[in-house]
């Protein structure tokens, strides 16, 4: 399991960072969201696949959202397959290669060639937009992509994202005040509450990792009390 980390400005001022998780299973990279990084990146990637004598095989955007750089990373990786959570996103994203993508669907996401490495858990029942996060068993690590953030006081507490921050990203700032109803709406308060109470029931949660923000603003979140930091962060947006 391997962690990148990369710049990405809203409205040209707010570093909001673009992370990403490369999963190893067996011969096959999973890579899981795609940030904008260097050809010298993309070199070490490439590296780092032939000394593990595996290759990247899968390409997988978290969210709708999170597909601005997929072109990128084809032309990086030919042979990989993208894996998009929506028709949206797919309607979205600038493809190269369109033959080389598939929908995962939100009804029971998965890959197949690496379902005991990974489980796919849809993020149901909120907007703007279809979300999945991704959990690598053997590590214990989940990856959330944006329904979730680490709040800025140390990365202590958790809190749902403000819709606003997607809407006016140049003038609108997440803080720490309580999100009240500036959330992502909830459209379904029983599949979000069946989604949140999915992720509450993987046994071993060791470790969070978020698509943004930088390890100094608690991206990287390693607590012993992380259910009960991910159930209070759920509960700002349904009552279980």
């Amino acid at each position: 399991l391997w962690f990148i980390q990369a710049d990405f400005f809203l409205g040209n001022k707010l570093n909001f960072h673009n992370n990403a998780l490369i999963i190893k299973h067996e011969d096959t990279f999973i890579v899981v969201n795609m940030p904008h990084i260097s050809k010298a990146a993309f070199g070490a990637i490439k590296k780092l696949a032939d000394y593990e004598k595996a290759e990247v095989k899968y390409l997988l955007a978290p969210s709708d959202f999170n597909n601005k750089y997929v072109r990128e990373w084809q032309k990086g990786f030919p042979g990989a397959v993208v894996c998009m959570v929506s028709s949206f996103a797919l309607n979205r994203a600038k493809v190269l290669i369109k033959d080389s993508v598939t929908v995962l669907g939100m009804d029971q996401p998965e890959i197949k060639e690496a379902k005991e490495s990974i489980q796919i858990y849809p993020i149901l029942g909120i907007t703007p937009k279809s979300e999945i996060a991704v959990y690598h068993k053997s590590s214990g690590t989940l990856f959330i992509a944006d329904h979730l953030y680490p709040a800025s006081n140390g990365g202590e507490e958790l809190k749902p994202t403000v819709a606003s921050f997607y809407i006016e990203p140049s003038i609108s700032q997440i803080s720490d005040k309580e999100p009240c109803n500036e959330i992502f709406n909830v459209t379904s308060d029983e599949q979000a509450r069946d989604s949140f109470t999915n992720i509450l029931k993987i046994n071993c949660i060791k470790r969070l990792v978020f698509a943004h923000k930088s390890p100094a603003e608690g991206c990287i979140y390693m607590r012993d009390d992380i259910k009960e930091k991910l159930d209070g962060a759920y509960k700002m947006y349904v009552e279980f």
